[in-house]
């Protein structure tokens, strides 16, 4: 049975976005799962959400940390595990990432393939990680050692310094730490195929016209392959709070 991780911590989402992601999954996926949110705010989350109380409390994005460690939640080594951000729809059948079969010390990653080519950060998206329990722990253990060090040398590489001194940010740069663990730790990579994932473009969400850069990338780059575009999941970091005002009702 897979473990679906995530959490939510600070203002900049509600119970809403928990909710909705726990129930995308009900609605696609028809085989057992454990859902568990780690969460400062446990108010309003679905009764069958496993819900847990903040652990390290390390800056925004790297307290996904916390959740690939050893023997969070109880969950035992070798079980099959996919950490996933609050601001992810499922809106296919997940069960080719859900029930993927990975090797010893591999780790499924997300192909981030509407920001090639890459002008800052790696080529994979945090948005999921798909992992063996207990294999992780080394990336845990190597972070927890010195966060700080960490956190600032993602942010400074990615010319981000000044959103440390914001509050109630995403800290960003977790997804190129897990990139450079991978590396260091020899771990084997999967990427799923690209079109499984992407993320939500405003103006066509949400049909606002115009245009940009990151749009006209997204397009050219959906256009010039044949294969099948039919996504799992949908991120939708860009535009929280349209999105979930737009898409929550449907789950009632």
């Amino acid at each position: 049975m897979i473990n679906v991780l995530t959490f939510k911590c600070g203002t900049k989402y509600d119970y809403r976005s928990v909710n909705m992601l726990h129930r995308s999954i009900l609605l696609h996926y028809d085989k057992p799962f454990r859902f568990h949110c780690m969460t400062d705010g446990p108010e309003n989350l679905d009764e069958n959400i496993i819900v847990h109380p903040m652990q390290d409390e390390f800056p925004y994005e790297f307290n996904s940390l916390s959740l690939v460690r050893s023997g969070f939640a109880g969950i035992e080594d070798g079980e099959p595990c996919i950490l996933l951000d609050i601001d992810v729809e499922v809106v296919n059948d997940p069960t080719p990432i859900f029930n993927f079969d990975l090797l010893p010390k591999q780790i499924g990653f997300i192909h981030k393939w509407w920001t090639y080519p890459y002008a800052q950060g790696s080529f994979i998206c945090g948005m999921a990680y798909r992992f063996t329990a207990g294999e992780l722990d080394v990336f845990y253990n190597r972070f927890k050692a010195d966060p700080y060090y960490y956190t600032t040398k993602y942010i400074e590489f990615n010319g981000r310094k000044h959103k440390l001194q914001e509050p109630d940010i995403h800290v960003r740069g977790e997804q190129d730490y897990y990139l450079e663990c991978a590396g260091i730790y020899n771990f084997h990579m999967n990427l799923f195929p690209s079109f499984w994932a992407e993320n939500v473009q405003p103006e066509m969400e949400f049909g606002t016209g115009g245009s940009s850069p990151r749009l006209k990338k997204y397009l050219t780059y959906r256009a010039m392959s044949d294969v099948e575009k039919k996504p799992i999941f949908k991120h939708y970091t860009g535009c929280v709070k349209q999105y979930v005002d737009k898409h929550y009702e449907l789950y009632r």
